[in-house]
């Protein structure tokens, strides 16, 4: 098997083996990468609330609810009438953080979450992955998360631990110094 070296970078060595996926001494790790996702959820919480609110309130609008019921009871009625709210907050909620963190990607080539935690993108050769790579990374992390975080098992099965909407765009994340 062929040994392909590529160093462009001084904060970046990649040795790949290819058609394996292995990939050398400095992505990061599953661990690093999964708190960088949960950090990102955490800072996107209130946004993702706003949107979810404002979209519920649309909805809310159309009904005509009694005015002696409890907030909560007026949100179970507002779901228990048809399951277009609830499909309609979770689209919010969803698009929300995606395009928070794909506006973040392209703007400081990183998210919240990888900053705090040392992590940056990279394409193959050390340069940071054109805008286009980020949109189909944020579209194909939306539609394999949504199958089980299918993106995440690929990790056991890839030997560089990449999930699978990296690995179909050709992004790699880093440890950066």
């Amino acid at each position: 098997m062929k040994k392909l070296q590529i160093q462009d970078s001084n904060t970046i060595e990649i040795t790949a083996l290819l058609g394996v996926g292995h990939i050398g001494i400095n992505l990061a790790g599953v661990r690093r990468r999964l708190g960088a996702f949960i950090v990102d959820l955490i800072v996107s919480s209130p946004l993702v609330f706003i949107s979810v609110v404002a979209t519920l309130r649309s909805f809310a609008q159309v009904q005509t609810i009694r005015g002696d019921f409890a907030v909560h009871d007026r949100i179970s009625m507002l779901f228990a009438s048809s399951p277009g709210p609830f499909i309609a907050a979770w689209i919010a909620a969803i698009t929300t953080f995606i395009l928070l963190n794909y506006l973040l990607s392209i703007t400081f080539g990183r998210t919240v979450g990888m900053a705090l935690l040392g992590l940056g993108y990279t394409a193959g050769k050390g340069s940071q992955p054109s805008p286009l790579r980020f949109f189909l990374r944020s579209i194909i992390g939306l539609f394999t998360g949504v199958f089980f975080f299918s993106c995440w098992l690929w990790v056991f099965f890839d030997e560089a631990s990449r999930p699978l909407h990296d690995r179909i765009c050709g992004i790699y994340i880093v440890r950066v110094l």
